[in-house]
């Protein structure tokens, strides 16, 4: 069922890929996937990190806060070629791995890239089942992680603010990092 938050999730997403230009580069059925994916990944967000989180209005960049930053994406392939990521600064990815995993994670740890890896995992792999049974025959590829991300023109960047802090959701029809 279509809550009122996931629709409203998927039309600010639909906006972000309007302003990004991505109807030049990609199909209305791949930008919608985009927005369909937006959607999945808040609402899985919030029950796995056990947070508040919403997809912004604020323009992509400066989201994703001041300082050094992280980046983790997994490829989704197949039927659909997606990939998504989480971009944001160290010390937001070691608050939302710390909510993830129980245990205290400090700023820069090596543990908050695998945690969030691990947590990005499980959702895209509840999107490739929740794909599967609409008729769609997927796989991922290995989460990934850098400190760059990769810029493309079918890369669309979701600010997004949490209790843990802003940060990004990256969505491509291709490798982020």
């Amino acid at each position: 069922m279509e809550t009122a938050e996931s629709s409203k999730t998927r039309a600010l997403a639909r906006r972000a890929a309007e302003a990004a230009g991505l109807p030049d580069v990609l199909s209305a059925e791949e930008i919608g996937r985009y927005a369909d994916f937006a959607a999945f990944f808040l609402r899985e967000f919030k029950k796995g990190m056990q947070m508040h989180a919403a997809l912004c209005k604020e323009p992509a960049g400066r989201s994703a806060g001041e300082g050094p930053h992280y980046a983790v994406s997994q490829r989704i392939f197949g039927d659909v070629s997606l990939t998504a990521g989480i971009y944001g600064t160290t010390d937001v990815f070691a608050r939302m791995a710390s909510a993830y995993s129980e245990m205290e994670i400090k700023k820069g740890d090596i543990l908050a890239i695998d945690a969030l890896m691990e947590f990005l995992n499980v959702i895209t792999g509840l999107y490739i089942i929740k794909c599967a049974e609409d008729g769609l025959r997927l796989d991922l590829g290995l989460p990934r992680s850098g400190r760059r991300v990769k810029t493309s023109k079918y890369l669309l960047r979701l600010p997004i603010q949490s209790d843990a802090g802003s940060f990004e959701l990256l969505l491509s029809k291709y490798e982020l990092v």
